[in-house]
C-alpha cells in the first residue's frame, strides 16, 4: 500500500523550499510529502491520488496564491479527498486574512492554519501538522483503532465527561448513541 499524500501548495520560492524540507525532514518515513508551487499542479497531484486510490492526510494552501485563492483550492481538493484534514497557511502579519479565514472556518472549509514564518518548527509549525494527522489517522482507521467503545447519549453529563477526558488524553475511542 502506498504512503499516505502530505501535500502543499505554495508560490512564493523560499517558503516553498522551506516547506518541503521542514515537512520531509519530519513526515517523510511516514506520508510522501509533496509540495507543489501552482494549485493546478497539485490538483493535477490530487487527481492522480484519487485515481490510484492513495489516500491524503492533509493538504495545506497558502491563503493567497497567484492562480487561485488558498481556500478555493482546498475547496477543489476537498471533493477529491473528502477526509483529508486542510490547513491554510497565512502570513503573520497578514491583517486582511483575518476576516477570509473567520468565513472558512465558519463554513467548514479549513480545519487549521499555519503562519509563515514558522521558525522555529518544532514550535510553530510541528505541532499543529502533528495534531492534524492524528485527527486524520483516528477518523481514517475509524472504530477498527477504537480500544473503547463509548455508547450513550452525549448530552448526558457523564457521557460528555467521559468523551471529554477521552478526547483531551487522545485515547482511541468510538462513540456509539444509546438507540
Amino acid at each position: 500500500m502506498p504512503l499516505p499524500i502530505l501535500l502543499a501548495v505554495e508560490d512564493e520560492p523560499a517558503v516553498n523550499r522551506d516547506l518541503e524540507r521542514d515537512l520531509a525532514k519530519r513526515y517523510r518515513a511516514d506520508y510522501e510529502v509533496v509540495v507543489k508551487s501552482s494549485p493546478g499542479d497539485a490538483l493535477e497531484a490530487l487527481s492522480q491520488a484519487q485515481r490510484t486510490a492513495t489516500p491524503v492526510a492533509l493538504m495545506i494552501a497558502s491563503l493567497r496564491l497567484r492562480e487561485m485563492a488558498g481556500i478555493d483550492f482546498i475547496m477543489r481538493g476537498h471533493e477529491l479527498h473528502p477526509l483529508a484534514r486542510r490547513a491554510l497557511l497565512v502570513g503573520v502579519s497578514d491583517s486582511e486574512a483575518v476576516g477570509m479565514m473567520e468565513q472558512a472556518f465558519t463554513l467548514n472549509r479549513v480545519d487549521s492554519y499555519l503562519t509563515k514564518p514558522w521558525d522555529p518548527a518544532d514550535e510553530w509549525l510541528h505541532p499543529t501538522v502533528a495534531e492534524l494527522l492524528r485527527e486524520w489517522v483516528r477518523d481514517e482507521l475509524g472504530p477498527r483503532s477504537a480500544v473503547i467503545q463509548l455508547i450513550g447519549d452525549l448530552w448526558e453529563p457523564r457521557c460528555y465527561r467521559l468523551k471529554d477526558l477521552l478526547d483531551r488524553n487522545g485515547l482511541p475511542y468510538a462513540y456509539y448513541p444509546a438507540d
